[in-house]
């Protein structure tokens, strides 16, 4: 194997990064470059060197800097990243994916050099090696608010809640309707940090789901490595384990217990909804977990479910606010409007293209949200 280290060697993982988030194979690769799949596979395993005309055909195959294909690895996964529904998402795309995870460890590493983010403040559970009862799932999910200060009412902006206690929160077309949401850890210069990717293509309440099960996976599952992720039945059970958190935390038993609605009722439900921006399917599940309806009450709505169209659609999904990631962008608005750096001289300094960064951060979409604190370091 060669030396990938020595200045003016490209790196083989880079090479490999843009293809899968390209989402070409090596042979597509190959054929649009004119080279055989074995010669990508070796640019990629670093047992042959690319000449300089090769990356020029990289970088404009694949539409990503010259330089980016020579610059060093910066950043380490720590934990696996979870992916939402991931036994039926496209493999290209769970790729493409975990590549955008390590970009967004570099560029939060990057900005981090100008702009102060808010600290990770999170909720830390004893790890625990085994299945998670309800009971247990719907204590840490109480505690974990009562860690925030929420109280017992709705939640008005999930992603914002995240932000503020210091979580990276993306979201964008995934491109694929089999994969909802995916989340990491990753260590940075200054220790870990929670990462949470949304598909930007799902409805607000769904998104807001996502977000909460995400979360979920972050407290629940931090001790999860990847081989023991990619058995089907222990993955099974860590997204029910989710599911279920997500539920408790976005809907308390104590006020559901208390607000008197007749659960019988499909109509009940869409009440709930725009109450606690959480879906049909997903309260209706939540009141069965906690004892409220049996199982022929709850056979007995999801029919209606059916029925009434509700799985593709719900009453209320065009109404409701979708939630926007601030952060990021706020950050860089932080440092155009301090004429520090603007989208184009931050792209050239991590060597990405604008239209991954503009993806991943979110820099050049509108928002209309309350922005989470940040402010830029002094000095």
């Amino acid at each position: 194997m060669i030396d990938t280290k020595r200045e003016g060697y490209p790196n083989p993982d880079r090479i490999r990064q843009a293809r899968v988030a390209r989402r070409v194979s090596q042979a597509e690769l190959g054929e649009k470059i004119g080279v055989h799949r074995q010669s990508i596979s070796q640019y990629e395993a670093g047992t042959y060197r690319p000449k300089p005309e090769i990356i020029e055909l990289l970088h404009e195959v694949l539409n990503f800097p010259v330089a980016f294909f020579y610059k060093e690895n910066i950043y380490e996964h720590v934990s696996p990243i979870f992916f939402r529904r991931f036994k039926t998402a496209p493999q290209k795309m769970q790729e493409a994916i975990r590549v955008r995870a390590v970009w967004m460890g570099e560029i939060l590493s990057y900005l981090k050099e100008f702009i102060d983010f808010m600290p990770v403040n999170i909720y830390e559970i004893e790890k625990k090696y085994h299945e998670y009862s309800l009971e247990e799932i719907e204590t840490i999910a109480s505690l974990t608010r009562a860690f925030w200060g929420l109280g017992l009412g709705p939640i008005s902006d999930m992603i914002l809640l995240l932000e503020n206690n210091g979580f990276i929160v993306s979201k964008f077309q995934f491109g694929v309707s089999e994969l909802d949401a995916s989340s990491s850890m990753y260590i940075g210069p200054d220790g870990l940090c929670p990462m949470i990717f949304l598909s930007g293509g799902k409805s607000a309440v769904r998104s807001r789901f996502d977000a909460a099960h995400e979360l979920g996976h972050i407290i629940l599952h931090s001790w999860v490595d990847d081989e023991y992720a990619s058995l089907k039945e222990n993955y099974d059970r860590l997204e029910n384990e989710a599911n279920n958190f997500a539920g408790a935390f976005l809907v308390p038993r104590e006020t559901i217990f208390n607000e008197g609605y007749a659960l019988s009722s499909i109509s009940s439900y869409i009440s709930l909804k725009k109450r606690w921006g959480v879906s049909i399917q997903a309260l209706i599940r939540r009141v069965k977990n906690i004892g409220m309806i049996g199982e022929p009450q709850y056979h007995y709505l999801n029919k209606q479910i059916s029925y009434r169209g509700y799985r593709k659609k719900e009453p209320y999904d065009d109404e409701i606010r979708h939630e926007t990631p601030q952060v990021l962008k706020k950050a860089i608005e932080l440092l155009y409007e301090n004429k520090i750096q603007n989208v184009g001289v931050i792209c050239d300094n991590i060597t990405l293209p604008e239209d991954e960064f503009t993806m991943l951060t979110g820099a050049q979409l509108p928002g209309n949200v309350q922005a989470p604190f940040i402010r830029l370091l002094q000095g």
